[in-house]
């Protein structure tokens, strides 16, 4: 895990639960739809997920970096889409 400034949140994962569970199941390649939803719940958080590799594409760990987007500017896109 890695901190930066206060609006900035890093962590690194080297395992994957649902990875592993398509795995058994013989069942891989919905993978990446689940990896792309990490977006999604990133922008309902307010934030921007930055990632450079990921276990499902062959990746050593996911690298997630998440930057907190102002409330200010998502209300002002809202308001004047």
């Amino acid at each position: 895990m890695t901190c930066g400034m206060e609006d900035e949140y890093g962590i690194d994962y080297y395992e994957c639960a649902i990875r592993k569970l398509l795995q058994r199941e013989g069942c891989e390649e919905p993978a990446p739809l689940f990896c792309n939803f990490d977006y999604v719940m990133a922008k309902q958080m307010h934030a921007e997920l930055r990632r450079s590799k990921a276990l499902v594409s062959g990746g050593d760990s996911c690298d997630f970096w998440y930057t907190k987007k102002s409330v200010k500017k998502e209300a002002a896109k809202i308001d004047n889409p």
